[in-house]
């Protein structure tokens, strides 16, 4: 019975460790600016490509999906950022500078992704805006701007203290 439970474990250990071997297979691989990327299943890569206007920073090897998008965040169209007073008990103040003249909506999202609260902005350079948070529960929330094409431009952690 000894020598059957042996020959049964060695025989699992030996599956085991032929299971775990993965040989390369590229699946993607360019660069035109310069730089020459390649990427395999399960490789973890980073690669950054620059201009003056973008920066794109791959991640992690995802599986092949036709239907994934990348946006791509243009930099530099806010100038700074403070929410104060962070934690927050019953309101928070949010005061962004924006290189030029934007229209758009500050959004809070819980941690699970929802939105909480949403409000518009109209096109400004300076955003001042008072975000009242007595009725939200004590967590950690997103505070997202996006432009009025629904594009990201910042986002911050705020804690709520009720």
């Amino acid at each position: 019975m000894k020598q059957i439970i042996s020959v049964g474990l060695l025989l699992c250990l030996h599956l085991a460790t032929y299971a775990q071997v993965l040989e390369r297979q590229v699946i993607a691989s360019g660069g035109t600016d310069g730089n020459s990327y390649s990427f395999t299943i399960g490789q973890a890569v980073v690669g950054t490509s620059t201009n003056q206007s973008f920066v794109i920073t791959q991640g992690y090897q995802q599986l092949l999906d036709n239907n994934t998008s990348v946006n791509i965040v243009e930099q530099n169209i806010v100038s700074s950022i403070s929410t104060f007073p962070n934690p927050a008990i019953s309101y928070f103040q949010v005061n962004a500078s924006f290189e030029y003249p934007i229209a758009g909506a500050i959004q809070l999202h819980n941690i699970l992704g929802e939105r909480v609260y949403r409000k518009t902005f109209d096109k400004t350079q300076q955003l001042n805006s008072t975000i009242e948070v007595d009725q939200l529960a004590s967590a950690v929330y997103m505070l997202n701007i996006y432009s009025e094409t629904n594009q990201l431009l910042v986002s911050n952690k705020i804690l709520i203290h009720n």
